[in-house]
């Protein structure tokens, strides 16, 4: 039994990487003639953390996508222990599982940073250019950062934007010829933030504040769609690899 456990404010990966899975396990188990994946998959949402990020709806079509493909989805409940052979709910539940990936939890950056430029959690305190208050020489962007009072999901779309803003203000810091610091566009985090678009097995969801808008074919081709103008942007040379990514 493969375990994914969901945990967190960037669980979309895990999600992903689970329902690929489990319709990968299920069509080779039905391959070779069986009723059963090649492969016994569950996911359990530490928490809220599914409803958190898509809400009732989208979780109820998630659990029902994973269920016919033979996999289970634990929610209302908590973790309390990763064990050997087993993740053991806080309701008392001991779920057997061979392999358990934990996917979401963010900390801040394994660096030797001095406490005052960190947050409890180990976030780099940023400013609006994201830059350290307390060292002018210091940027951060992505999963490393903490801004105060802002509330932004970290996602994969909003650490590309942090980058450029950073390379940008980088450049300006150190005096060469070009444009002043400029702000984070924070609007433009804050509306990233509302939108969530994961690829369950080959069905997209387009969930906006926690709503599911639509599921099916149209918001695939739209993630589809996202995702090779990114690798085409960002990879470079590898048009195979993006220009392949399963319909």
């Amino acid at each position: 039994m493969v375990t994914f456990v969901l945990s967190g404010e960037r669980i979309g990966p895990g999600l992903e990487y689970a329902a690929w899975l489990a319709r990968s396990s299920a069509q080779a188990g039905a391959q070779a003639g069986g009723r059963r994946g090649l492969l016994g998959v569950q996911v359990v949402s530490d928490g809220d953390a599914i409803l958190d990020l898509l809400g009732a709806r989208a979780t109820r079509r998630v659990a029902r996508l994973l269920g016919g493909w033979g996999t289970t989805l634990t929610l209302g409940t908590s973790v309390a222990a990763i064990e050997a052979d087993a993740v053991r709910m806080v309701d008392g539940r001991r779920l057997g599982s061979d392999l358990t990936a934990v996917v979401g939890p963010l900390r801040g950056p394994d660096i030797s940073f001095s406490d005052s430029l960190t947050d409890a959690a180990g976030f780099v305190v940023v400013d609006g250019f994201l830059r350290s208050p307390r060292d002018a020489s210091v940027f951060a962007a992505g999963d490393a950062l903490s801004v105060p009072g802002a509330r932004w999901r970290r996602t994969w779309q909003l650490s590309v934007r942090q980058a450029a803003t950073v390379a940008g203000n980088v450049v300006a810091s150190l005096g060469h010829a070009g444009p002043q610091l400029r702000e984070f566009d924070a609007a433009a985090a804050r509306r990233l933030a509302r939108v969530s678009l994961p690829d369950v097995g080959g069905q997209a969801l387009l969930v906006v504040n926690r709503k599911l808008l639509v599921a099916g074919r149209w918001p695939r081709r739209l993630r589809l769609r996202m995702d090779r103008a990114h690798f085409a942007r960002h990879l470079p040379g590898e048009e195979t690899r993006w220009q392949q990514l399963p319909e």
